[in-house]
């Protein structure tokens, strides 16, 4: 069976190699949301949650400009890392972590987003992953049907 043109298994994989080249870049220990309990019964989900460090990560593994209701999930991932934050009672490190600088670019311009995230105390963070990885990454975009752009 072929694989549907908007499969997104191609991000999911870039999502943890981006994951893991946060872990090694600043030193933590991401786990996935299940094992936080505290965090699990609030019914969202992070990326990544290191407990010891009380840090919480949304990677969103994106080549290019932002277009659509991927600005739309963006906003969703500031809401949900201020919610376990404040749900929390509790001073969490929240990262909303990207690939590309282009799509950081949304969170590091001047849109309200971006002034919120920096209000709310989300650091933005652009992985380093390699060009294949990236270039991996644009050939799936290409691929994909972009219903909502």
């Amino acid at each position: 069976m072929a694989q549907h043109k908007s499969n997104s298994s191609v991000q999911k994989w870039a999502e943890q190699l981006i994951l893991q080249t946060v872990k090694d870049e600043l030193n933590l220990n991401f786990s996935p949301c299940e094992e936080c309990e505290e965090i699990a019964r609030l019914g969202v989900c992070p990326d990544g949650v290191d407990v010891n460090n009380k840090t919480v990560i949304e990677v969103y593994s994106h080549v290019g400009k932002l277009k659509g209701a991927q600005l739309h999930k963006i906003k969703g991932d500031i809401l949900k890392l201020v919610y376990i934050d404040k749900s929390l009672n509790s001073e969490w490190k929240k990262l909303i972590c990207f690939c590309d600088n282009e799509a950081a670019n949304f969170l590091l311009g001047d849109s309200w987003a971006a002034r919120a995230a920096k209000i709310f105390g989300i650091q933005i963070h652009i992985a380093e992953i390699d060009s294949d990885a990236k270039k991996k990454i644009t050939d799936a975009q290409t691929k994909q049907l972009m219903v909502n752009a």
